[in-house]
């Protein structure tokens, strides 16, 4: 059964380091199918769904990136602002710097 991130986050908080691998890697591959049909989308807490069980693919539901020309770009830091999340159970502090990641 797929649940939203952000309701497991709520009810859980930190994720165990192999969801966290798993669910990215997942959710990696479910925005790469999307862009190679033609539609780019954003990825955050609340369009990705994960299920705990193995034999089901974490899926997103596509939200459109505001801008064509940065699209790579916020993909990347939107699946780093998730790891973040997912690893502390806390979205990550704003902006985004290097030194937020230091140790996680």
């Amino acid at each position: 059964m797929h649940l939203p991130l952000a309701q497991l986050i709520e009810r859980e908080g930190a994720l165990p380091p192999n969801e966290v691998i798993r669910w990215l890697a997942e959710a990696c591959d479910a925005l790469a199918k999307l862009s190679e049909s033609g539609t780019w989308s954003g990825i955050g807490a609340d369009n990705l769904s994960v299920s705990r069980d193995p034999a089901e693919l974490a899926t997103v539901a596509p939200t459109p990136l505001p801008s064509q020309s940065r699209r790579e770009r916020a993909q990347v830091q939107a699946l780093g602002a998730l790891g973040y999340l997912m690893a502390k159970g806390q979205p990550p502090p704003a902006p985004l710097t290097e030194e937020a990641f230091a140790g996680l």
